[in-house]
């Protein structure tokens, strides 16, 4: 490949594979990466068949939400602020909704979920509302009619309830809900790669405005991304009910966070179009691997958040960085 492009103006420029900067970033990254395998897979204990079954249950919800921000970000609106709370409401509904049935109940959830983030993607999509502004209100707004209904008290399920210990239970010594966390991501890989929303999707990310010319439905794929996400939080919620048996607005966590951190680290554009659900499902287990080492090598729990931000931080400005240096 030729290492000089022209511009329209005719002034060479040189070409991304051999830019200085774009030089330095994947020299950097490969020594970062290089680095950080030697730390995780040197220590003690981390190499067992049994942390292994421990990183994938432990990153299975956060994983299942991660893929739905993904379509997200790649849309161009950044990220869903409510995703936390949503699968925590989603638990407590779920939980409650028991005494129709079972598949009712995994059914009225799924639903919800979906319709919740659907109108929140419409008011951004049609009436341009910030995402992240939009989505931070909607948690409070959730939080709150959620304490109002629930009185802000655990949620069990009802005594004649059917079981749920399948949704915590283990096949082949694997929890349940990581199997769940792939077929999510093969999914929604599936929607972004084969489908015509999630065609839009990418292009609406990479240049809305040229999506808008082009007469593409960018509002409407706004709605459906956002509505992938909310459907991905209300999974979750089953999943994490079924591995707790009980649910309450203390489940929502550091969900939100963790997720945005996996799409992050999984290399999808702040600002869109570029991402994979694929991708993000990587981040999500690298992010996991790495704090499990962190918690065998008996780091605090400040050190963990320490380096969960410096990579975060790192992902972001090499992919931006990357980014830049294509254009």
């Amino acid at each position: 490949m030729n290492s000089v492009a022209s511009t329209s103006l005719g002034t060479p420029r040189v070409g991304p594979l051999r830019s200085p900067v774009t030089a330095a970033l994947l020299g950097g990254g490969l020594i970062a990466a290089v680095a950080a395998a030697w730390f995780v897979l040197s220590t003690d204990g981390f190499a067992t068949w049994s942390n292994v079954k421990a990183i994938l249950a432990a990153s299975s919800f956060i994983g299942i939400i991660a893929i739905g921000q993904t379509a997200v970000m790649i849309s161009g609106n950044f990220f869903s602020m409510s995703m936390g709370i949503q699968a925590a409401g989603s638990a407590m509904f779920f939980l409650y909704a028991l005494k129709f049935g079972l598949l009712p109940a995994i059914l009225m959830t799924i639903v919800i979920g979906a319709v919740i983030s659907a109108l929140q993607g419409y008011t951004i999509g049609v009436w341009g509302a910030s995402p992240i502004i939009l989505t931070i209100a909607s948690s409070s707004v959730l939080t709150g009619i959620i304490v109002l209904i629930s009185g802000g008290g655990t949620v069990h399920p009802p005594a004649d309830a059917p079981s749920i210990n399948f949704l915590g239970d283990r096949v082949g010594g694997i929890a349940v809900s990581a199997f769940v966390m792939v077929g999510v991501a093969i999914l929604a890989q599936v929607f972004l790669s084969r489908t015509r929303y999630g065609a839009v999707t990418y292009l609406a990310g990479a240049n809305r405005a040229a999506a808008r010319a082009a007469g593409l439905p960018v509002a409407a794929t706004v709605v459906v991304v956002f509505a992938l996400a909310g459907l991905c939080a209300a999974v979750a919620g089953i999943m994490m009910s079924g591995f707790q048996q009980t649910a309450s607005l203390s489940l929502q966590g550091t969900l939100t966070f963790d997720a945005i951190a996996a799409v992050l680290v999984g290399g999808c554009a702040v600002l869109g179009g570029r991402g994979s659900a694929i991708a993000t499902l990587l981040g999500t287990l690298g992010i996991s691997a790495i704090n499990s080492a962190l918690v065998l090598r008996d780091y605090s729990n400040g050190v963990q958040i320490l380096v969960k931000g410096g990579i975060v931080l790192a992902a972001v400005l090499a992919v931006h960085i990357w980014s830049t240096q294509r254009r």
